[in-house]
């Protein structure tokens, strides 16, 4: 599928001095790594309105967001906005996933194992039914095991699981953001705003 500007899903795309992997799933064209933009802060520190992207990386360790890519709240992630489907954090031309893109995505998985498919680098996860999946790492979307960054300021469970923001305000459900984690299969739920969690982008 070839996209504006020349761009053809699969090529590189260039962003903030790295390079992300891109790949078509369900008609739509997502980048195949976490967003890793912005300057670091510590966990303790909540992300601010102050002009400059920041992000978290795991354990205050820039080698994690180098693996991983950077871990964002909410609000960091969508530019201080709640428009759905907006650019916030993403390239131009891009935009943060909708709970519609992510109902997409799932739509266009076969069963069982969707999150096996999904993922990628067994080397990397610890959950055992996931990266032993026979459909592990099949569809090239590469969902790394990112863990998270609590409401404490405290990281959690890297090498186990991923979330995944939506941009939608409250998922499809009522309340907070939406995200997506991972066993062998994954579902939508609810998150804290607070927390700070992967970040996907989606070709416009």
């Amino acid at each position: 599928m070839t996209l504006v500007s020349g761009f053809t899903c699969g090529d590189l795309l260039s962003y903030g001095g790295e390079d992300y992997a891109t790949v078509q799933l369900g008609g739509q064209c997502w980048m195949a790594e976490n967003l890793n933009i912005g300057t670091m802060i510590t966990g303790v520190t909540s992300q601010a309105n102050n002009g400059i992207v920041e992000k978290y990386c795991y354990g205050d360790n820039m080698a994690n967001c180098a693996i991983y890519g950077g871990l964002y709240q909410w609000n960091e992630m969508m530019q201080y906005t709640t428009l759905e489907s907006s650019q916030g954090i993403c390239p131009t031309g891009w935009h943060l996933p909708s709970f519609l893109d992510w109902f997409i995505l799932d739509g266009a998985l076969p069963s069982p194992d969707k999150a096996s498919r999904l993922a990628g680098n067994a080397a990397l996860w610890t959950d055992g039914p996931l990266d032993g999946s026979p459909h592990f790492a099949t569809t090239g979307f590469n969902a790394l095991p990112a863990g998270y960054r609590s409401t404490n300021g405290a990281f959690y469970n890297q090498n186990g699981f991923t979330n995944f923001w939506t941009s939608s305000e409250g998922g499809g459900f009522a309340g907070h953001s939406g995200f997506f984690f991972f066993s062998t299969e994954f579902a939508l739920g609810t998150g804290n705003k607070a927390l700070g969690y992967s970040v996907r982008c989606v070709k416009d």
